[in-house]
């Protein structure tokens, strides 16, 4: 039984050594597909263990078509009964990841499983717990067959998720993982700003509010949106003990 690790990244520098140790620590080998970095993410995710492919396509968004190039790589490393795990590079698997994730697969239980993400915010042993944050988890390991594939109806494949395969329900969690993204205020500012550019009409996302509750006059920390809200914090400690539990 064989598990690939899977990412496809931009721009990760502060995080990607993170992100591939850990899930070095849990596969048998990482791939990452390297969307046009300006910054040092290739070299340093190599130096982590990763091998890294660079993309070839026009320096353009579109989301499904990385992740199944990225498939299509990850093909040629299949060795009888394989498994794949993607995550984001800025996404680091807590240290029992690896217990967790080999004896949830060796039990069979599903062929799809979910990760518990954790949001990091304004210290990093400090996570997010009102609405979504609270209880986010997301396909991202699943059991390979020659016909998956990726797909999204969003604008640049945005949110095509991290499984190739319609999903029904909360497949079963598997393991934890700490997300670095939103940590500082001002990534938080800036991706918020880029969302409403690129994907300002998504209703479902109901305008990406969410995201920047208390960093913004417009949107206090206070205020209630579809997805999360009144912005409340906790240990970072506390909260994987709750997970454990």
């Amino acid at each position: 039984m064989k598990l690939v690790g899977l990412m496809r990244v931009r721009d990760e520098a502060r995080w990607i050594e993170r992100a591939v140790a850990a899930m070095r620590a849990v596969c048998d080998e990482v791939l990452v597909l390297d969307d046009h970095s300006r910054d040092d993410t290739p070299r340093l995710a190599a130096e982590a263990g990763a091998m890294v492919i660079p993309s070839p396509f026009p320096d353009r968004l579109d989301e499904v078509r990385d992740k199944n190039y990225l498939l299509a790589r990850a093909t040629e490393r299949v060795d009888g009964e394989t498994w794949m795990l993607m995550m984001d590079g800025d996404e680091v698997l807590v240290p029992d990841a690896r217990a967790t994730i080999r004896t949830t697969i060796g039990r069979r239980l599903s062929a799809v499983y979910s990760v518990r993400i954790l949001y990091l915010w304004d210290r990093e042993d400090q996570i997010r717990v009102d609405g979504i944050y609270g209880r986010f988890l997301r396909a991202s390991m699943w059991l390979y067959h020659p016909a998956d594939r990726f797909r999204s109806t969003c604008v640049g494949g945005l949110h095509c998720g991290n499984v190739p395969r319609r999903v029904n329900g909360a497949p079963p969690v598997c393991a934890t993982a700490l997300h670095y993204g939103y940590l500082h205020r001002e990534d938080r500012i800036r991706k918020f700003h880029w969302y409403r550019r690129v994907d300002g009409n998504n209703r479902i996302e109901d305008g990406y509010r969410h995201m920047v509750l208390g960093d913004l006059a417009d949107y206090p920390a206070t205020m209630t949106t579809r997805w999360a809200g009144p912005l409340t914090l906790r240990p970072l400690e506390c909260v994987l003990a709750s997970c454990a539990s």
